[in-house]
């Protein structure tokens, strides 16, 4: 390509670029981009230098682990920086360190993931008060992505970066502090790539915790038909998370129904105070069942996918293999890093996924209301011997967002929110059928109950779905774009691909 050629040669020999067919880890985005893996800030500023040279024309995005559903990543024949190989500026050469050990705060490089993070808070006896359950995604995308995680008054990841590091369009590495300009900060927290390429940020954490963790079982229509009984588990808890995988009761199609399935409910509280350090240990063996059932649902995915009928029978040996393995019923005391629902080995059974966020505050009938749009679609699917909904459907509540374009800020008070989000995910295997029809409708039903798309989810094929999102985010929207404006980051669109273009540039009446 020429453009590739023309680039090379003003970059020099190194980054090497690429021609490649870029797909995503859920294989729901492709196109055809020049690639390069730069290995130091050095190598990011020249690429960021020979790109400005196009004056927009041509754009550049970046990619960590690939684990975004929507197209969040640079369209075709532009340029994708994989974030993974870059090294740190710091003293000691590490990817993450502790740069303020009396306010616990810590640097932490892009490309450093999950896991790695959460080595690092066991190591040095700290925490994120909340984080996200894969443990192969890079915290800097968590971050930019406005990611979640649970617990109730707990705020999304992105609030807890005090400082991050990012080049502009001309290659300048920029520093931007949360105490210098909190109105800025809030746009550049959780900003998508679009004031430019993440180098790294600080986080400020919390001394470790100990959290008795509690995993329960409970019928379907005790829980989701309960209002009473669902406040009352909410609001008795720190954290709570509620699964569910459909056809788990096993009866026979002609006579099933979804409230004789069981209900997993998982129950974090703060155990600090009455537990020492020392007494307690994550479980031994959970990196090898999870080893195990990763590999076991990567080989049924194939055959979920050709033999959808198949699906209450996986559904009911999966779902007890949970009950009695992975995660059983009894109290298990935990320091919080561990307690977090992470999942390993999640590379080997890519799967689809929409979430929506709502601004729910005490209003559990609200929360019944919008978790039967799911249930009340899969009984009406089984009577057309159709199974679009495989895996699980996944509920958690958590607090607040302040970052312009994290879902959780629609429940920010400051703008007229509860404090109070509830965030609804549904996952089926990657190529299930019936899985877009089944989002389309369901998402339609949600933006009906207020709720807006997670981002880094599935949500571009639903109809009009940009307009709504406008729409409900506009204050989020119109604050960021101005912050961005304002910075000067990026005069001339260079961090913009065209799905973010439309959404945060086009008018309403244009989408």
């Amino acid at each position: 390509m020429l453009l590739k050629r023309q680039l090379q040669t003003i970059i020099g020999k190194s980054p090497k670029l690429a021609i490649k067919e870029f797909v995503n880890w859920g294989k729901t985005q492709k196109a055809n981009v020049i690639s390069c893996h730069p290995t130091n800030k050095e190598e990011v500023s020249i690429v960021i230098q020979a790109v400005n040279e196009y004056k927009g024309k041509v754009k550049i995005r970046c990619a960590g682990s690939c684990h975004s559903w929507s197209p969040l990543f640079a369209d075709s024949n532009n340029v994708l920086i994989y974030v993974d190989k870059i090294k740190s500026d710091y003293e000691d050469k590490s990817k993450i360190r502790m740069s303020n050990k009396e306010m616990c705060e810590v640097d932490i490089m892009t490309g450093v993931t999950t896991d790695e993070l959460r080595n690092f808070e066991l190591k040095h006896n700290v925490n994120l008060e909340a984080n996200v359950i894969l443990e192969a995604v890079q915290m800097v995308s968590v971050v930019a992505t406005g990611c979640h995680g649970v617990g109730r008054g707990t705020m999304s990841p992105s609030d807890h970066v005090v400082r991050m590091r990012i080049f502009d369009s001309e290659g300048e590495l920029r520093t931007y502090y949360k105490d210098e300009d909190p109105e800025l900060f809030k746009a550049v927290a959780a900003n998508f790539g679009c004031f430019g390429v993440i180098f790294d940020m600080t986080m400020k954490l919390k001394p470790l915790r100990i959290v008795k963790t509690e995993n329960t079982y409970h019928r379907l229509g005790d829980i989701f038909q309960n209002a009473y009984m669902m406040k009352e588990m909410v609001e008795e808890n720190w954290s709570v998370e509620l699964f569910w995988f459909p056809y788990n009761s096993f009866s026979h199609v002609d006579n099933y129904d979804p409230a004789n399935d069981e209900i997993w409910v998982r129950q974090i509280n703060d155990e600090t105070k009455q537990v020492g350090l020392k007494q307690h240990k994550f479980y031994r063996n959970k990196a090898f069942v999870d080893y195990v059932t990763s590999h076991e649902l990567a080989a049924m995915t194939p055959i979920l996918v050709q033999h959808p009928k198949l699906t209450p029978l996986f559904s009911f040996f999966g779902f007890n293999t949970i009950k009695a393995i992975i995660d059983p019923v009894g109290p298990i005391h935990q320091e919080l890093p561990q307690a977090i629902h992470f999942r390993r080995y999640i590379h080997l059974a890519p799967v689809n996924d929409m979430e929506f966020a709502f601004d729910v505050g005490d209003d559990y009938e609200k929360v019944i209301q919008i978790i039967n749009v799911v249930v009340s679609k899969v009984k009406d699917s089984i009577t057309e011997q159709k199974f679009p909904l495989n895996i699980a459907l996944e509920m958690r509540f958590m607090g607040y967002s302040e970052a312009c374009l994290c879902p959780a800020n629609i429940g920010n008070p400051e703008t007229g929110g509860t404090g109070q989000v509830f965030y609804c995910e549904v996952l089926s295997v990657s190529g299930t059928p019936g899985w877009e029809d089944f989002c389309i409708y369901v998402a339609e039903e949600w933006m009906k109950l207020g709720g807006i798309p997670h981002l880094a989810k599935e949500w571009s094929f639903i109809p009009n779905v940009e307009k709504a999102i406008k729409t409900k985010m506009m204050k989020g929207i119109t604050s960021f774009t101005t912050q961005l404006s304002k910075s000067g980051a990026d005069p001339n669109g260079m961090f913009l691909n065209s799905t973010l273009q439309r959404l945060l540039f086009e008018p309403i009446s244009e989408l």
